[in-house]
C-alpha cells in the first residue's frame, strides 16, 4: 500500500527538478550567486547563462554544484539537479 504523503512529496520534488532543468540548471552550466536577501538569506539571486533567477533556499538545495576557482568562489558549476528537498 502506498503512502499518499510520500507520493505527494515525491511528485512535488520531481516537478521542482523538472522546473529547474527547464530554467537551465543542467550539468556543466556555470551558476553565479549574485545576491542574498537579508535577513535570513532567502531568496538568493543567481545568474545562469544570460538569465537571473531568484530561488528559495529549498529550491536551490535541489541543485548539486561544484566550486569553480576554489572553495570560496561565488561561481559554481551544476553537477546535477534532483528532486530531493
Amino acid at each position: 500500500m502506498s503512502n499518499p504523503l510520500y507520493t505527494a512529496h515525491q511528485e512535488a520534488a520531481e516537478k521542482l527538478a523538472l522546473r529547474l532543468i527547464e530554467l537551465g540548471f543542467v550539468a556543466g552550466e556555470p551558476v553565479e550567486i549574485i545576491a542574498e536577501a537579508r535577513p535570513g538569506g532567502d531568496p538568493i539571486a543567481v545568474r545562469i547563462g544570460g538569465s537571473h533567477f531568484a530561488l528559495r533556499r529549498r529550491e536551490a538545495a535541489a541543485v548539486m554544484v561544484t566550486p569553480l576557482g576554489g572553495e570560496q568562489a561565488d561561481t559554481v558549476q551544476v553537477t546535477s539537479t534532483s528532486g530531493a528537498t
